[in-house]
């Protein structure tokens, strides 16, 4: 009954927050924002089931799976009314696909099933990702854009860390370690992308010092597990560390919301 009504207060609230009027760029930021963590969450719901599957309890991946299942939903009803037909009818799909992929969390974690969890996870982030590539291109804020490079950092942190945590539960899909060592690569090419912007200001570059910072912490726990991928210490640091540079990297997607607000 409390979980209930906590559900109903937040998506009252997500949709007061959204529908507060804003400037035409700020309008543009919130939007862009709300289609890029749609991303980050599709990887974090998944992340967080497999830390429940190898009953990893440090970071409480219950607590964050059932937080992260009631923003999707909140922010899916949003994105569903935003954009021309194209990125509706993403969007649209995406629900669909969601209401499917949502029934995996009425069970147990359980690796025989872990195969299709990570396929059908793959589609969920395809079209995620599909509709804030659209909102992205749409945009003519730079500032704009910028939120969406930071938040993506933030998606592909909890990607990394669901790809390896995948590879550590024993599902074996050839595509797991490829997708990994091409999210490493991505991540440093989006903070090069963000050091450069005309439109960074003191505070955000020191947010990108603090992001490659705990990229390195981040990076380096991700490399020492390979070496060692059922040790459950390197696990437990996986996961610790990737939520270090998913929070460092969701402040920075704050920071430039709030200059294309200016």
């Amino acid at each position: 009954m409390v979980c209930s009504l906590c559900r109903q207060l937040w998506s009252l609230l997500l949709l007061i927050v959204t529908f507060i009027p804003l400037s035409a760029h700020a309008d543009d930021a919130e939007t862009i924002w709300l289609a890029a963590s749609q991303r980050m969450l599709a990887e974090r719901v998944a992340k967080a089931w497999v830390l429940q599957g190898l009953s990893i309890k440090e970071t409480e991946p219950a607590k964050q799976l059932e937080a992260a299942v009631t923003q999707f939903d909140s922010q899916l009803v949003l994105l569903q009314t935003l954009g021309d037909a194209e990125v509706q009818e993403n969007y649209s799909l995406l629900n669909q696909v969601w209401n499917d992929f949502r029934l995996y969390f009425k069970g147990i974690p359980r690796v025989e099933t872990g195969k299709d969890f990570a396929d059908n996870n793959e589609e969920l982030v395809y079209l995620t990702q599909k509709g804030g590539e659209l909102l992205q291109q749409k945009s003519k804020v730079p500032a704009a854009k910028l939120v969406g490079l930071a938040e993506e950092i933030a998606a592909i942190s909890q990607r990394m860390a669901k790809l390896y945590l995948l590879q550590s539960w024993g599902v074996k899909q050839p595509y797991l370690a490829k997708d990994l060592a091409k999210a490493r690569r991505d991540i440093k090419q989006l903070v090069g992308k963000l050091k450069v912007a005309p439109e960074n200001t003191q505070s955000t570059r020191s947010q990108l010092e603090l992001v490659e910072t705990q990229w390195l912490f981040f990076d380096q726990a991700v490399e020492a597990l390979g070496a060692k991928r059922n040790d459950r210490a390197l696990i437990t640091n996986v996961a610790t560390t990737s939520e270090r540079i998913f929070q460092v990297a969701s402040d920075l997607a704050k920071q430039y919301q709030r200059l294309a607000k200016k």
